[in-house]
This record gives structure tokens, C-alpha cells and sequence, in this order.
């Protein structure tokens, strides 16, 4: 789908193309919509006409999603609407619940502990090598 803007002295042309072939088009007029803020705001309306029209020219998702390409407007409402990445909201282990790995970890062993278990080791790889 492509989304294309005409503009003119007295309109605004808005054609949604599929497959290089011109299948709906809405117009704006300037004299009704004056403010930048109305332009968008009739926009808007036309995405979600579109997305309701008989011709299927996609969801408002997809609508919006071309759209963003070239309205910055509809960048910033696409991103909040449809957000992807980052971290998300109550995603993953809460913060001080314990795991076997974590108890694993957090069992603490002393020097002369370790200079025993190593050399118990070693005794027992060296007897097993035979």
C-alpha cells in the first residue's frame, strides 16, 4: 500500500494506492479544515474511514504505519499506539524472589574450604585417570 498527498491552492487530494493502482481517494478542502491542527485531525478521520471502507485497503494499523513514513504526526501516534522494544511492564522475575540458581550462588564457601574441595579433586581425578 502506498498513501499519496496532492496538494493544491484549494485542496488537498489523498490517494491510497495498492499495487500501483489508485484504489480510494478522500479530499480535504483548505477553506474548511484553515488550521494545521484541523488538517490532522481530518487525517485521522480519513485513517479510520479507510480502514472501514469497502475496498480493503488495510487495517488502521497498516494505514498509520504508511502514513508515518511521511506525517510526522502519525509517527509519534503509531509508536505510542503499537509500541515495540524495551522493557515492558511486570516482564519478568520480581526482585528478590529467590531460584535454585540464585541459592546456588549465594552459598558462600571459605578459603580453607576451597583449598580442600580442590585438593579432594584432584585426588579423586587422579585415582579415577588409572
Amino acid at each position: 500500500m502506498q498513501i499519496r498527498e496532492v496538494e493544491d491552492e484549494y485542496s488537498i487530494r489523498i490517494e491510497f494506492y495498492i499495487h500501483r493502482a489508485c484504489v480510494k481517494t478522500f479530499y480535504i478542502i483548505k477553506a474548511m479544515a484553515n488550521s494545521p491542527e484541523s488538517i490532522i485531525r481530518e487525517k485521522r478521520r480519513i485513517i479510520n474511514e479507510a480502514a472501514k471502507s469497502s475496498y480493503f485497503i488495510g487495517k488502521e494499523k497498516e494505514i498509520l504505519k504508511e502514513w508515518a513514513k511521511t506525517e510526522p504526526a502519525f509517527r509519534y501516534d503509531y509508536e505510542n499506539l503499537y509500541p515495540r522494544g524495551g522493557s515492558r511492564k511486570n516482564a519478568g522475575r520480581p526482585r528478590g524472589i529467590r531460584t535454585l540458581k540464585t541459592e546456588r550462588i549465594n552459598i558462600s564457601v571459605t578459603p580453607e574450604e576451597k583449598v580442600f574441595i580442590l585438593e579432594a579433586l584432584e585426588n579423586f581425578r587422579s585415582k579415577h585417570e588409572k
